[in-house]
């Protein structure tokens, strides 16, 4: 007999792979941009070529400290008035505080609106088809699902490029009803936390405190389809030049899986030819004996299906490099530039 618990994951995890799964993301920031300024300043604290966006646009920008340390992944939409800005899960108000901080003498005004819409996420292989059938549109910007006034977002996720979905707050129980009723029985499941967590870690989703944090730079956590190369400066510009100049980027991150429900824990130092890297996110897949891990690993990218090897308290565990986590290049005005360096194709 399954556990209520373990059901409601399974069914999270199994929705992932094969229907949709509908996710509360209220905890993410969002933010509204506006003035005269707003995207030559976005452009000139984050790490995108926010200025080659027009209206209607998005792309996934960095911020990151004057040292080339990771502070938050955000997704930048570029409207005819202002240019939103969404956060990750768990990142509070580091994005409006930064951000603040470097508001001068720009005509920028900073507006957080958590407190005034909800966020949903629905991610899974049939995500777009639950969307269309609720009467939406599969395309980014400002447009009508299920007769309500939304704005749509996309980002890599779980079976693939997902949906993101903003309303006003008082629309939020109408737009899960009308999205629930276009899927039909078991065609969209709410997410269980545990099997969430197996489906992000799984696909390869950085998450706020794990991946994105100061004990990184964006290249190590594979962020090149968020960063510009050839645009004027920004904060962290020079040494992020540096490191890809001089081909100084010596760790990188990987999905990497292991037999065995029980899941090595965050902080297990992994063993990977040529030296020591370090996991930073794990979780088990429910109903299935296995776990999964997204571990920085030494060298010149082990390839996949190579072994690593778990130093946990109970002993050494045997695991398989399944591949890196997903790009949002899709998602760019243009692909990105060549980087000429076999360290960074994915």
């Amino acid at each position: 007999m399954v556990a209520a618990a373990d059901a409601a994951a399974i069914a999270t995890y199994r929705a992932g792979h094969e229907a949709a799964v509908l996710l509360d993301s209220g905890d993410r920031p969002y933010l509204r941009v506006t003035g005269s300024a707003r995207a030559r300043f976005l452009h000139r604290i984050t790490t995108a070529d926010i200025n080659a966006l027009q209206s209607g646009q998005i792309a996934p920008t960095l911020l990151i400290t004057g040292k080339g340390r990771l502070l938050d992944r955000l997704m930048v939409l570029c409207l005819e008035d202002s240019c939103l800005v969404l956060g990750s899960a768990g990142a509070g108000d580091l994005p409006a505080a930064t951000l603040r901080r470097y508001v001068v003498f720009d005509d920028v005004q900073i507006d957080d609106l958590r407190q005034e819409v909800c966020l949903l996420a629905l991610h899974g292989p049939e995500a777009g088809n639950v969307l269309a059938a609720a009467g939406g549109e599969t395309v980014i910007g400002e447009v009508q699902l299920a007769g309500i006034p939304v704005t749509q977002f996309r980002e890599p996720g779980p079976g693939g490029t997902g949906w993101l979905i903003l309303a006003d707050s008082a629309q939020k129980e109408g737009l899960i009803h009308s999205l629930q009723a276009a899927a039909g029985e078991g065609g969209l499941v709410s997410a269980d936390p545990v099997g969430w967590e197996a489906l992000r870690v799984e696909t390869g989703l950085l998450r706020f405190g794990h991946e994105l944090t100061e004990d990184w730079n964006p290249l190590e956590m594979r962020q090149e389809d968020a960063l510009s190369f050839d645009k004027g400066c920004y904060v962290g510009q020079e040494v992020m030049a540096r490191l890809r100049t001089y081909d100084r980027v010596k760790r990188r991150l990987w999905r990497i899986s292991f037999a065995g429900g029980v899941a090595p824990p965050v902080g297990t130092k992994v063993h990977a030819a040529p030296g020591e890297g370090v996991i930073t996110s794990s979780a088990r897949v429910p109903g299935e004996d296995r776990s999964v891990v997204l571990a920085v690993l030494p060298g010149d990218d082990p390839a996949p299906g190579g072994e690593v090897i778990a130093m946990t308290p109970e002993g050494e565990r045997l695991g398989e490099i399944v591949g890196a986590p997903p790009t949002a290049t899709d998602m760019r005005v243009a692909p990105p530039a060549n980087l000429g360096k076999r360290r960074f194709d994915n």
